[in-house]
This record gives C-alpha cells, sequence and structure tokens, in this order.
C-alpha cells in the first residue's frame, strides 16, 4: 500500500533516514489512510533522540515541546511536524502519565505501548505498511481492540476508556469482546482523569457521525454517575432504561452536529425521571394565546451542576440550561405564544428546540406510540409564524419595544423596580398587538400604568 504524505512530512522522513535513523509515520494518519480517510494529523516517530532531531533539523526552528517523554516540534516548511523518539513507558501510578520514559532503538516497542491495534501502525515509502499486532485486519473487520493486555492498557491511562468509545462512534466500529470487558472492570479509574481532559472524548464521541454504541456503554455501564458523582445522589440515581436511551440515540442522531443541542438531548434523557409523565395527553380548549410557556428550573439547575462538574465553558451551560429548561414546553401554532417563548428562548435556541421535538415526534410514530402534545407539533408552519415575527420586526423582548427605562424616567417615572413592571406590562401589550409598538403610544400608556400603580401605593 502506498500512503500520499504532505510533502513536507515526506522531506521530514527523508531527512531523518539520510542522517542513519529510521522514520516512519504512525498512529492516526495511518489509520485513517488506510480507511480512505483524509488525516487531519501527521506524526512521526523516529529512532533519532530528541538531541539528534535538533542536530539533524539545526537549521531549522525546533520546539521542545515535550522533550522529557522524547517529542520535539520541528517547522519544516511553515509546517509544524511533531517527531517522537521510539520510547517504552515507565509505570503510570497515577493511571494517567508514564512515571518515566525510556528510549529505545526497535519501532516494535514504541507500537506495543500504543492504546488499539488500529494506531498502533507504521509506515514509510521505503518498507510500507508496519504492522505487528494485526491493525490493518482489525480495520478491515471494523473492530477496536488493544494493543496486548486490555486491563493492563486502561491501568495505563483509563483515559484510554472514552477514547475507545470515541473511535467506535467516529469510525462506526465494534468494541472486541475482551477490550469491552476490561473497560467494564477498569472505568472507577476514570475518577483519575481531568474533566478537562474527559470532555474532550465526551464532545467528540457526541459530535461523531455514529454516536449511538458509545452513548448505549456510556449509559449501561454506568460511567456517566462515575464522570458526574452529582449523579450518585440517592435522590438523583441514574436508573438505566434501554428504550429511553433508544429514543436519545435516535435523537441525538437526527439533530444538527451543534455540541450544545446534542448535549442537551444526553443530559436530559440521563435526568429525565423513568416515570414518563409526558405520556399524559393534554389538549388545550382556551385560546394558546392566553398560555405563558413553562419552563422546567429544576432540571435546569440540575443541568448547570453536571455541566459545571464537568469544566464546561459558561457559553455552553448557559445554552444547554436554556434549552433543557424548555424541552418539554409545548410548542403551539399560535403568534403570541411562540412570542412569549421566544423571550425565554432567543430564536436560536427555540430553532434547535423545535428541530429536537421534530425529530422526537418522528421517533414516536415510529414505535406506534400516542403522540404527546409537547411533540405534537407542525414545523413548517411553526417557522413560517417565526419568519414573519422577524420579518415584521415584531417586539418579544424589552429591548424590542420603542420605549426605554430611561424615557420612563424621563416621564416622571421614579427609578426603581417599577420601571421594569412598566415595561413589563408594556411589553405584554405589544407582543399581542404590534401596532401598540409606538413611542408617542406607548408614553400615553406609560402615564396611564404609572398613575396606576402611584394610586395602589396610596392606599
Amino acid at each position: 500500500m502506498y500512503i500520499n504524505m504532505p510533502r513536507h512530512i515526506e522531506n521530514c522522513i527523508n531527512d531523518i533516514e539520510r542522517n542513519g535513523f529510521e522514520a516512519y509515520i504512525v498512529g492516526g494518519c495511518v489509520r485513517d489512510s488506510i480507511i480512505g480517510k483524509k488525516p487531519n494529523d501527521w506524526d512521526i516517530c523516529t529512532s533519532a533522540t530528541p538531541k539528534e532531531i535538533k542536530e539533524i533539523f539545526i537549521d531549522k526552528k525546533t520546539i521542545d515541546v515535550g522533550i522529557e517523554h522524547g517529542t520535539v516540534v520541528v517547522l519544516m516548511e511553515n509546517e509544524a511536524v511533531e517527531i517522537t523518539t521510539f520510547r517504552v513507558d515507565g509505570d503510570y501510578s497515577d493511571g494517567r502519565r508514564p512515571d518515566r520514559v525510556e528510549f529505545t532503538s526497535k519501532l516494535i516497542d514504541d507500537l506495543g505501548r500504543r492504546d488499539f491495534t488500529i494506531n498502533a501502525i507504521a509506515y514509510n515509502h521505503k518498507i510500507g505498511i508496519i504492522d505487528y499486532f494485526n491493525g490493518v485486519k482489525d480495520i478491515e473487520s471494523k473492530v477496536i481492540r488493544c494493543v496486548g493486555e486490555p486491563n493492563k492498557r486502561f491501568k495505563e491511562d483509563s483515559l484510554r476508556i472514552m477514547r475507545g468509545l470515541r473511535f467506535m462512534a467516529q469510525l462506526n466500529y465494534i468494541i472486541e469482546k475482551e477490550t469491552l470487558i476490561a473497560i467494564e472492570d477498569n472505568k472507577e479509574l476514570l475518577k483519575k482523569i481531568s474533566r478537562e481532559r474527559i470532555i474532550v472524548e465526551l464532545n467528540k464521541l457526541i459530535l461523531s457521525d455514529y454516536p449511538g454504541d458509545g452513548i448505549k456503554y456510556m449509559l449501561s455501564m454506568g460511567i456517566m454517575p462515575i464522570l458526574v458523582p452529582y449523579l450518585y445522589k440517592d435522590e438523583e440515581k441514574y436508573i438505566y432504561d434501554s428504550f429511553k436511551v433508544k429514543e436519545c440515540i435516535k435523537v441525538i442522531e437526527g439533530c444538527p452536529k451543534k455540541l450544545y443541542v446534542r448535549l442537551t438531548v444526553f443530559l436530559y434523557y440521563i435526568l429525565k425521571s423513568n416515570k414518563d409523565e409526558n405520556n399524559i395527553r393534554i389538549d388545550y380548549k382556551e385560546n394558546t394565546s392566553k398560555l405563558t410557556p413553562k419552563q422546567d428550573i429544576k432540571i435546569s439547575i440540575k443541568c448547570e451542576e453536571i455541566l459545571k462538574e464537568l469544566h464546561y465553558d459558561n457559553r455552553t451551560i448557559k445554552n444547554v440550561s436554556t434549552l433543557i429548561a424548555y424541552y418539554d414546553t409545548p410548542i403551539y401554532e399560535d403568534k403570541v405564544y411562540l412570542k412569549k417563548l421566544l423571550q425565554g428562548t432567543g430564536l436560536d435556541v427555540l430553532g434547535e428546540l423545535i428541530i429536537v421535538k421534530d425529530i422526537t415526534k418522528t421517533f414516536l410514530k415510529e414505535e406506534n406510540l400516542e403522540m404527546i402534545t409537547q411533540f405534537n407539533l407542525n414545523k413548517t408552519r411553526i417557522e413560517l409564524i417565526l419568519d414573519e415575527i422577524m420579518k415584521n420586526e415584531e417586539a418579544y423582548r424589552k429591548t424590542d419595544l420603542k420605549i426605554t427605562g430611561k424615557d420612563l424616567i424621563n416621564l416622571g417615572v421614579k427609578e426603581g423596580i417599577v420601571i421594569g413592571k412598566i415595561l413589563d406590562e408594556l411589553l405584554e401589550m405589544v407582543i399581542k398587538d404590534p401596532k401598540y409598538n409606538d413611542k408617542e403610544k406607548l408614553t400615553i400608556y406609560v402615564k396611564e400604568i404609572y398613575e396606576k400603580y402611584k394610586s395602589n401605593e396610596n392606599k
């Protein structure tokens, strides 16, 4: 097999070989090339020591990014090339990184320390594929298998548990039986891994093309409560429900590849009570314009706690907690109701909520289940109403009003909470009838409403 490398990678290997050392591309770039995918990164392993690499590339800029572990970055044709000396890892006393490394002259020793067989393949143009651990066969069979003894690999670095699930999701592979057993046996070791490293793998899994099995194993094996001790609380303890997991996977796979959207769906099915309160059909006889969209504050707070425990950024936490708060809120084909809903969600979050509910509706139909009111929406008609609201610039937030708090003060309204209350009343009026969103008209109503507040105070 011939692998077409970028010119700067090929030149780098040639320079090392001209100086009497071995050099190969290794790991993910070889795996992806065999599969037929374009690699994102190109890594080189070599028999040359870091000192020797720096001497070979003395005319190039080099960076000691991990020289104690044998890694030097060489700037080759304005590209950063990571070059690592063949090495053997020592003990992993912290279950995260080797206590020490020893350089070796043997490629097989270096490949033997890697996580999975599909990542333990090397290549150069002179020799071709070098595959001591049958990684090519596992690629052909679409199997994730540890190099050597699985328990040893996971005890060395338990993040490999998450990496295995992530590779399965990205490649649509299965995990070999002994490797899968070792994942379950060693899952408690994930407590040693930093939350930042965990969420990198979790995000890649959730955003992959085939997240289903990875999600199923994370939930069925009880990995999430290990990552998030918050879920171990007695009153919140997660109970595995195979149908809910099936629904969760179906909805995630149908969602756009936006992290906050897929993460919301994932957490919703973890946090939602197994008692499906939403299977009760509620038919509103009254005018939906009179209804106020309800949000679930309790699930939103739980969601925030989990995301904080996993060290997610504030923006992701805000988007996910907002979307999950309105997850069970019905969406009606009513302009006034939709504007009230927009107040709490904003346009982007509401747009994603509509998509999620539409996917869920499709799943429920496929399962021949009675439709639930909250999911029984007409996506096209609702989107048309929202388009009309945006096109006409109809107000649904206080900031959309043609009058401000400063204007109210200039009209004689005392500073304080009464300003917010008056703006709330004006917004309610404008949401129901957009023609009132005119400064002159609003000024008249401000005076009327303020007089009402003053007379109530005097009673």
